[in-house]
């Protein structure tokens, strides 16, 4: 739903990087996966199409993965709840499967590695 926004934010802000030595809009990114995933995990019949469509999409996926491996405590947290998605909701196509299968390894060391703990300012 919202991958070009991501992409959008995370390119000006490696643009800025280069400029002004700051990271990535962190807060930004954080509050756009979070409205994300509050409209993916609403029940309601005209969001399930969009649930559907955006649960088996192989770049959403990558996305999410590619989210998980950054420092951001409070980015990791929406990644994590995105990932969750993928695994949790049924009807996966089975080009996810696949991947999914492929990337168990890696899906179950990104999770190992998170640890809520205190939250950051960011948080």
């Amino acid at each position: 739903m919202f991958s070009s926004i991501y992409k959008e934010i995370l390119s000006e802000d490696e643009e800025q990087k280069n400029n002004e030595e700051e990271g990535p809009n962190f807060f930004a990114i954080k509050e756009l996966m979070k409205l994300e995933y509050q409209l993916l995990t609403k029940t309601e019949d005209c969001f399930k199409a969009m649930v559907h469509e955006w649960s088996n999409s192989k770049e959403n996926l990558a996305q999410v993965m590619d989210m998980m491996c950054y420092e951001n405590v409070g980015l990791k947290y929406e990644a994590i709840l995105q990932l969750s998605l993928f695994l949790l909701m049924p009807n996966r196509s089975d080009l996810i499967l696949s991947l999914m299968k492929r990337n168990k390894q890696a899906i179950v060391i990104l999770l190992q590695g998170f640890e809520l703990g205190k939250p950051d300012e960011d948080f």
